[in-house]
């Protein structure tokens, strides 16, 4: 409710000393920083500080906010598909600042400026999409000195919303929420497609790209791995802090059993300082998966990544340049593997094998060719680097044959890509060897002759040429070199030999008269609810064949109203085939040995259109929730969770919203925590233009005007946000539901609460905030992470990574933000 530098988490001069602490341990501090609103209280108060505020009018670093400085929009976002309403109109109750106000500007600015002049060295700014880029730009020129630091946008892409994640790669990097979806489905099914992340997932280019494994909101909502995956979510980390795509992230935060949990404090509201000791702070910054892997990050930082072995489909090795090596085994079997690396000779230590380095668990020998005999244990890995080794030898003889290059056929077209290169016998005459059209879709390649590590650049015949950012030519070596957004890659960027389809078979229970597979492919999107129809395939099975270009699958299934998404987790699945039976994934047919019938073809159904100017929901008020919400989607968009407020006041005894141009709306309710009334997770639809809703029963007439009885409904029950039901969840793609519940592509929530791979716009970092106190300014606080000042402060003297984790210019620290004065 100010930009003051004080709250719950303690006072400015205590946030100072925790940055020069960490400073002096060799750790960069990014403030988080919310400007694109200020809280959503509706009365005044005083705020934690002593500061006063009141309805549109907030205390700025240098004047005060009145109501000229907010947006003339007073409503809820709604419609995530209307660009002006998303940067315009308020994101779950919050006073949305008009930030292409120069007023506006310069105090955000004073306030970033202020916070550089602490110490800190970067920040993420946080629900940048509800911002114009151009006015995040133009904030971004007013300030003086923290114009020069590292900037990271909280953009969460849509393929279907008209705000594109690219639109702010030209005034710093942005978080690629995609990035640790496919992290969870990787490891959830098969880590060998790693290997294409930076060439052939559909990702913002690694230079611009912020990447984590989870965050302080998809921790909670099932998007992502969170501390709870256990070793998986450190194989995750481990995977991010040794592949080179991105500025990583790494999160630390702290025990929670319900999404809005806060984090420990005392009675008075203060956070407790960190005690790792306690098991109430996860302190996963400690494990040496991420903790020794940041020296390892920065260690190899430059090099390209080479020697990738998929000694299965969950467990792999691969090395980065003659630095370091990684193995990984994701499967519940000790393995055993002889990889090449391009290591010199030499005894190696095994980084992850103990949190300190003074001494060594896990001896590695390599031998003077190069390979490494390993022993890694289930869930864990291995890392060895050049620097906790005693070497014995030089670097093994670099490749020297043939090199296959592979580069994007969009960049110069298919027919007119040429490489010039410096391999054998020497430069090639301009414009160099004309590049083919490769066994990968979408790719050229040319096969180089050389004898080692060569020079090479990218051209269209003409004028046109591809350099790296930094200028000069790129180095390319080994069996696979693959340039991607000025970016080198030692990976195919396709699996040549992957599969197409996969049949999907599902067991029958005996209840359902139909089966429906509601999935995503990879990172595709999810099909629209119920999903695709499948058929009897033999006694007992029923199948559907679904296209996946070599991709993972996560699945739900359905009979079009109940459902079964694996304990709200849902389906993960890799392969050819997949079968699931009593919640147990195989990879095997179980038709084998019977007559399978052939799949029949979808039938043309025509589904039924509701659409009304302006849809009129009641919901009786008698349920002694503290609040009624309504999440609801409109078309194909869903708000974002837990909704919008509906109005108790116009009406007494009932709850009422309406939506303007309303089009085949789907509804659930819920008290804004985790009560939801989803109709026994099949959410409502809207049928007619006046919805009423009581004690399961539904009606057509206003309630407020008198009205008939209509048809009895089903009483949605106090499921999680849709329960099983469609898009409308307190998971995500992936958590407890699909998208939300078994849900629609559409969000089960938010940018900032609970954000899903569905179309959906951020939600406050703390709309209610963390621990009691009310609405607070809405940016994450150390609250939310889980680290207190004193904490930080602990752990700055404790270890180089335990502020939390971004060397500056390396690894980005995990964010040690300061929200500025709370409401209270």
């Amino acid at each position: 409710m100010s930009y003051r530098i004080e709250s719950k988490l303690g006072t400015q001069e205590q946030f100072s000393a925790m940055v020069s602490a960490c400073a002096d341990a060799g750790v960069g501090i990014i403030a988080d920083a919310v400007i694109n609103h200020m809280t959503g209280q509706v009365t005044s108060g005083v705020g934690w500080a002593g500061t006063d505020y009141d309805l549109e009018s907030y205390p700025g670093p240098d004047g005060r906010y009145s109501a000229e400085n907010f947006h003339e929009c007073k409503s809820d976002i709604g419609n995530y598909n209307d660009r002006d309403e998303v940067q315009n109109c308020r994101l779950v109750g919050l006073q949305d600042l008009d930030t292409s106000s120069e007023y506006v500007r310069s105090e955000i600015a004073a306030y970033l400026d202020h916070l550089a002049g602490l110490g800190v060295k970067g920040f993420r700014i946080d629900a940048a999409k509800h911002m114009a880029a151009a006015d995040i730009a133009a904030i971004k020129a007013a300030t003086t000195s923290a114009k020069d630091l590292y900037w990271v946008h909280e953009v969460i892409g849509s393929a279907s919303e008209p705000i594109k994640t690219s639109e702010y790669t030209g005034i710093g990097d942005v978080h690629e929420f995609n990035y640790a979806r496919g992290l969870k489905s990787a490891f959830d099914g098969s880590i060998s497609r790693l290997q294409y992340v930076g060439t052939g997932w559909s990702l913002l280019a690694s230079s611009h790209a912020g990447v984590f494994v989870d965050n302080h909101d998809t921790e909670r909502n099932g998007e992502t791995m969170n501390y709870k995956w256990g070793a998986k979510y450190k194989l995750g980390n481990m995977f991010m802090l040794s592949y080179p795509y991105g500025s990583p992230s790494i999160y630390s935060g702290y025990e929670f059993e319900e999404r809005d949990a806060g984090a420990p404090q005392d009675a008075n509201g203060l956070i407790d300082d960190i005690a790792c000791s306690s098991g109430a702070f996860t302190c996963q910054h400690r494990s040496p998966e991420i903790k020794n892997m940041v020296g390892f990050h920065n260690l190899v930082a430059g090099t390209t990544i080479n020697n990738w072995q998929n000694v299965s489909n969950n467990f792999v090795g691969y090395g980065r340049g003659n630095k370091g090596f990684v193995a990984l085994n994701n499967t519940a079997h000790t393995e055993n593997y002889t990889f090449a690396t391009r290591l010199p000779a030499g005894t190696y230590c095994n980084i992850v094998s103990n949190s300190e380095l003074s001494g060594c668990v896990q001896d590695i020998e390599v031998t003077a060719d190069g390979r490494a005999s390993v022993t890694v244990e289930p869930y864990s890995g291995i890392a060895i680097d050049i620097d906790h080794a005693t070497l014995t030898g030089e670097n093994p003889l670099e490749n020297a044959g043939t090199t296959t290059v592979f580069y994007p056929a969009e960049v110069f077209g298919e027919d007119s890509t040429y490489i010039h290169h410096g391999a054998v016998p020497g430069w090639t005459a301009v414009p160099g060897v004309k590049m083919q059209p490769s066994v990968c879709e979408g790719w050229v390649s040319a096969e180089i002759q050389n004898e080692g590590p060569f020079e090479a650049v990218f051209n269209d015949g003409g004028s046109r040429w591809d350099n790296p950012s930094s200028g000069g030519n790129y180095v390319l070596d080994g069996n696979i070199a693959t340039v991607k957004d000025k970016t080198v890659f030692g990976t195919l960027p396709c699996d040549p030999d992957s599969f197409r389809n996969t049949v999907v078979y599902y067991a029958t229970n005996g209840e359902w008269e139909n089966y429906n597979v509601h999935f995503e492919a990879g990172m595709a999107g999810w099909t629209t609810p119920p999903g695709k129809p499948m058929s009897p395939a033999c006694t007992g099975w029923v199948k559907r064949t679904i296209q996946v270009d070599g991709e993972g699958l996560t699945l739900t299934f359905n009979d079009g109203t109940s459902w079964d998404n694996n304990g709200g987790a849902n389906y993960s699945a890799f392969g050819p085939i997949v079968s699931v039976s009593d919640g147990v994934i195989g990879d095997t047919n179980p038709c084998a040995g019977q007559e399978e019938s052939e799949e029949l073809p979808d039938p043309d159904i025509e589904t039924p259109t509701f659409e009304f100017d302006v849809l009129e929901i009641y919901y009786a008020a008698d349920k002694g929730w503290p609040k009624y919400m309504i999440h609801y989607g409109s078309g194909s968009e869903w708000t974002a969770v837990p909704g919008v407020e509906m109005d108790t006041v116009t009406c007494e005894g009932w709850a009422t919203f309406s939506i303007a141009n309303a089009k085949n709306v789907m509804l659930t309710f819920n008290d804004g925590a985790e009560v939801w009334d989803s109709n026994n997770g099949a959410n409502y639809a809207a049928t007619h233009q006046t919805m009423t809703f009581s004690g399961g029963s539904v009606t057509h007439e206003n309630p407020c005007l008198g009205g008939s009885d209509g048809e009895t409904g089903t009483d949605g029950g106090t499921g999680a946000d849709g329960g099983t039901g469609t898009d409308g969840g307190t998971g995500a793609d992936g958590g407890t539901g699909t998208d939300g519940g078994t849900g629609t592509d559409g969000e089960t929530g938010t940018d900032g609460n609970s954000d899903s791979n569905g179309p959906g716009g951020e939600g406050a970092d703390d709309s209610s905030g963390p621990g009691g106190s009310d609405a607070e300014q809405g940016d994450e606080v150390l609250a939310e992470t889980g680290v207190s000042i004193a904490g930080a402060l602990e752990m700055a003297f404790g270890t180089l990574v335990a502020c939390g984790l971004i060397a500056v210019g390396a690894v980005a620290v995990r964010r040690a933000s300061q929200r500025g004065e709370q409401a209270s």
